[in-house]
């Protein structure tokens, strides 16, 4: 299967991958909010989240990041990986908005 091996700072962190079936993706977040000048929430990480099949979403562990970091995501493949920090699992008709879209 195709996985994503999550380091930063070159330090492997976990292999994420969700079969023969589903979509897999990675995303650095940088979010600083502020009100009035004032910040009030400030927060780097990276997120790695997949669908398997249909119904079930799997999220590993957010890693914090600071200003500096390094992170890459190696996409390879391999027989195994590492198991999800949490599991979702939902309905296409449950009208929550969840859809999938193969194209870029």
């Amino acid at each position: 299967m195709v996985v994503f091996e999550v380091s930063v700072n070159g330090t492997h962190k976990y292999t994420a991958g969700i079969g023969d079936a589903g979509a897999l993706q990675a995303t650095v977040h940088h979010i600083h909010l502020q009100d009035q000048g004032t910040t009030f929430v400030e927060k780097n990480y990276v997120d790695v989240l997949g669908v398997h099949k249909v119904g079930e979403m799997r999220r590993w562990q957010k890693l914090p990041l600071q200003v500096g970091d390094e992170v890459v995501i190696k996409i390879t493949e391999r027989d195994d990986c590492d198991p999800a920090a949490d599991t979702e699992t939902f309905s296409v008709d449950d009208g929550d908005g969840m859809s999938f879209d193969p194209e870029p």
